[in-house]
């Protein structure tokens, strides 16, 4: 009895041993698999970095996931950004705080760069979100986002601005309503909305060479703000409000700028939106732009028509002035005519023969009529 007892004990000790061998064939492989992915995704970045110092287009393309046509649009306008004329002298990427999961992973993907045309070292970090491909490879797949559906919109939060999407619920129904209702035209597509924890984090992942921003829209695009955590949504009524022009001015256009003269576009958005917040800047931007007539130093409108070609030094006055242009043309000829002239414009008809067509003018006598109008404006103080 002894004796079997004794067998009994070994084979139930040999049995354990076999068994702990066993799962050490299962974790094991599975430890070493979470580390060649973390090893694997840090080469991803460490290539993205490189194709970015080269300028190699196709090269960085090849390591990203285009497979979101929104992501994929804004993601290849930025990249178009770094091959012109703002390309970057420095360019950094590190990854930290990486958790994997199966076939997709997140981390923080941290952005050092500096332009050739500027002295100054920016930096951006950006919650980042990868996704491994067919052939196995892992590929960027651009931020990860806490998303929130609501009629007519999807909202993208960064982390922390989740407080924030849920508030837009409640007045993203009256902010559509005004918009198209200005603009008389409804889209048939989803409006995308995605929420930046800082103006560095909006302008890192939107296009490098730009100065620091808190708003931006593009055709195809998402709406991008910058908000802070516990930011009351009604405080975001304006920006909204002039984002969600520019969309609906770009469908108007087919997903295209149209021929819109950038100042017109601005002016336009400006408009729109000035029904919400302070209830005196209307009339303060109209007199800003009253005094600059005042004082001959208007912008010439071709100067600031092109986005990409106007100095940086005339972008303080493209909004000012082409929301006074706006407010003088709805005033003297009703929103329905101001609306047919934007629609002009969306076909790619330009802006003189828009202006024949929608006012039995030229621009020329037009602009005149403007500076008529702007002469009965109150200019402010100089003190």
């Amino acid at each position: 009895m002894q004796r079997l007892h004794f067998v009994s004990i070994w084979i139930i000790i040999t049995l354990l041993l076999l068994a702990m061998m066993a799962l050490a064939l299962f974790i094991v492989p599975s430890d070493a698999g979470a580390q060649d992915d973390e090893a694997d995704l840090h080469t991803l970045v460490a290539a993205m970095e490189q194709a970015v110092l080269d300028q190699d287009r196709s090269g960085y393309l090849a390591l990203v996931d285009l497979s979101d046509p929104v992501f994929a649009r804004e993601h290849t306008y930025w990249v178009e950004d770094w091959m012109g004329p703002g390309a970057v002298s420095d360019f950094e990427l590190a990854l930290d705080d990486l958790s994997v999961a199966d076939d997709s992973a997140t981390g923080r993907l941290r952005i050092t760069w500096k332009l050739r045309s500027d002295y100054m070292t920016q930096k951006a970090s950006l919650p980042a979100r990868f996704v491994r491909a067919e052939d196995g490879a892992w590929r960027y797949a651009g931020e990860a986002w806490t998303t929130f559906n609501y009629d007519r919109f999807q909202v993208h939060a960064a982390p922390g601005l989740e407080d924030v999407a849920e508030s837009l619920s409640g007045l993203l129904p009256e902010l559509y309503g005004h918009v198209t209702g200005s603009l008389d035209h409804t889209p048939e597509n989803v409006v995308q909305i995605k929420l930046y924890a800082s103006p560095s984090a909006l302008t890192a992942a939107t296009a490098l060479s730009l100065p620091t921003i808190r708003g931006w829209n593009e055709p195809g695009e998402s709406l991008k703000l910058t908000v802070r955590p516990g930011t009351p949504a009604a405080s975001l009524h304006p920006v909204l409000a002039h984002e969600l022009t520019h969309f609906l001015m770009f469908d108007l256009a087919d997903t295209s700028h149209g021929s819109y003269p950038w100042w017109l576009a601005e002016g336009v958005a400006e408009y729109v939106a000035s029904a919400y917040g302070d209830e005196s800047a209307p009339a303060g931007l109209r007199g800003q732009v009253a005094g600059w007539l005042e004082a001959d130093a208007l912008a010439d409108w071709n100067m600031i028509s092109d986005f990409e070609e106007t100095p940086r030094e005339l972008w303080g006055m493209v909004y000012p002035q082409g929301y006074a242009f706006v407010c003088y043309v709805s005033e003297t000829f009703g929103d329905a005519a101001r609306n047919e002239w934007i629609r002009l414009m969306a076909v790619e008809m330009a802006l003189d023969e828009a202006t024949q067509a929608a006012f039995g003018m030229p621009f020329e006598e037009l602009d005149q009529g403007f500076h008529v109008w702007l002469q009965a404006e109150p200019v402010p103080s100089a003190s």
